[in-house]
C-alpha cells in the first residue's frame, strides 16, 4: 500500500498524468501516525496507507490514484515469484 499518491475528486492532481485507477473508499484505519484507506476500484479490492498529516478521506468518497511505477513488483501468479523488472 506504499508509493502510492491519491487525491479525491475535486482536489488538484499531483501530475498531469491521468490517475491509473480510480477507487471508492470503503473504510478508513485510522492508526495514530498513519491511516489506511480500505476501498474498491470494480471488483479489485485494495488498500493505501497515507501519513495522519493529511486528511483522511470520507467513506463513499471517490480516490484518484497514481502508482510510482518505479517502485511496482509483479508476481506470476502461478509460482508467486517475483518478475523481472
Amino acid at each position: 500500500p506504499e508509493h502510492i499518491l491519491w487525491r479525491e475528486a475535486g482536489d488538484d492532481a499531483p501530475t498531469t498524468e491521468p490517475p491509473h485507477l480510480i477507487v471508492r473508499v470503503e473504510h478508513v484505519e485510522h492508526l495514530g501516525n498513519e491511516f489506511v484507506v480500505h476501498g474498491h476500484a470494480d471488483v479489485t479490492e485494495l488498500a493505501v496507507r497515507a501519513s495522519a498529516d493529511r486528511r483522511a478521506p470520507v467513506v463513499g468518497a471517490l480516490l484518484a490514484l497514481w502508482f510510482d511505477l518505479d517502485q511496482v513488483h509483479c508476481f506470476d501468479p502461478v509460482t508467486e515469484m517475483r518478475l523481472p523488472q
